[in-house]
This record gives structure tokens, sequence and C-alpha cells, in this order.
């Protein structure tokens, strides 16, 4: 079973968090071979599984996003929420909201996070997302959700990777408890502006 424990780990580097080191992504995770059917049955059935359960470039992927979440600038709404981008190379890029005062101006994670993979040229190289969310009470939280703007980045993200069915990972505060989806599934039929 790929993710199980005791597999050789390889370090990953987290772009925009250098003193950080990932080592819990095996060789075989860095295909990203999705979890077992039975995982993916019983999340969509009660709606979330147990982190244990789930690949372990996945969870890893959860952590990063949740290290990130911890950059977040959130003085208004003080819900910090994280993104972490798995790239081809086993690389990870991240991102965290950062709100303005002007609450239009505000931008979510996921978009922060898929901007910066632009303009670090591994747009086309993702191979799944991690999103996590932490609320300034502490308490777990159900796992977050990317909001209909984000969703609609990462439907393009995923289309221009040729990856639809990219996985996507939302975790609660504590990382106990994730609901696992797929760009398609967030967003069916996204925008495309007649292209």
């Amino acid at each position: 079973m790929v993710g199980v424990k005791g597999q050789a780990v390889l370090p990953v580097v987290l772009r925009g968090i250098g003193f950080l080191q990932m080592k819990d992504l095996s060789k075989a995770n860095r295909a990203l071979a999705r979890p077992t059917a039975g995982v993916w049955m019983r999340c969509a059935m009660d709606g979330c599984v147990d982190m244990a359960e789930i690949d372990a470039g996945l969870a890893g992927l959860a952590r990063a996003a949740a290290v990130a979440a911890d950059s977040a600038h959130a003085p208004f709404s003080r819900f910090r929420v994280g993104a972490a981008l798995l790239l081809d190379d086993g690389s990870i890029v991240t991102g965290a909201n950062y709100e303005s005062a002007s609450y239009g101006l505000t931008m979510c994670a996921e978009r922060v996070a898929v901007f910066r993979a632009n303009m670090e040229g591994a747009r086309e190289l993702v191979r799944a997302v991690a999103v996590i969310g932490k609320s300034a009470e502490g308490g777990p939280g159900d796992p977050v959700m990317p909001c209909g703007a984000c969703r609609q980045i990462l439907a393009e993200l995923a289309a221009a990777c040729g990856r639809p069915d990219m996985p996507v990972v939302c975790a609660d505060a504590r990382l106990r408890r994730v609901r696992l989806t797929t760009v398609a599934e967030l967003l069916p039929h996204p925008f495309t502006g007649g292209v």
C-alpha cells in the first residue's frame, strides 16, 4: 500500500519555507497514487477520514499547508488559511491568506500559492493541493474548503496541468480529519471564457 509507515523517505524542498524539510514522502508517493478505494468511499459517505488513513505524501502536503497558515496576515477575521501545492519534482509551493482593510482586496491562500507557483515557472507542474484553516480560538473546526474564486483558479490550474482530477486535501486545524476531493469535484463546470 502506498503511504504505509516504514517506507523510505525523501527530503522535499519547500519553496518559500526554506527552514522546513518534509521527510515523509516516499518514492512511491512522489507518483501520488490515489488512496485506496475504501478511503475515498468513506470520505464520500461521511465527508471526512482520519489523517492517518490517507497517502503519506498527501498528509505531508497538508502539514506544509498548516505551516503556511502560520504566516497568514489575518488581523480582521483572525482565521489563518494555508495552502500547499505539490509539484512533479516533489517540491512544495505554499501560500497563506492576506487580508486587507478593504475586504475585496483580500487574497486567499490557494490563489497566493497558485500565483507563486506561476511566478516560479511551475504552474503546469502541480500534482496535488492541500488547504487548512486555523481559527484564533484554536478549535478543530471542519476541514476548510476552497471558496468559489479559488475553485475557479484551481480548475484553470488543473486544466493547465492536464490533471482535471487533481487531488485536493482539505484538513482541519489539528490535522486529524481530512476531506479528500478533486478539483473536478469542487467545480465540475468551470468558467472557460469560451476558450
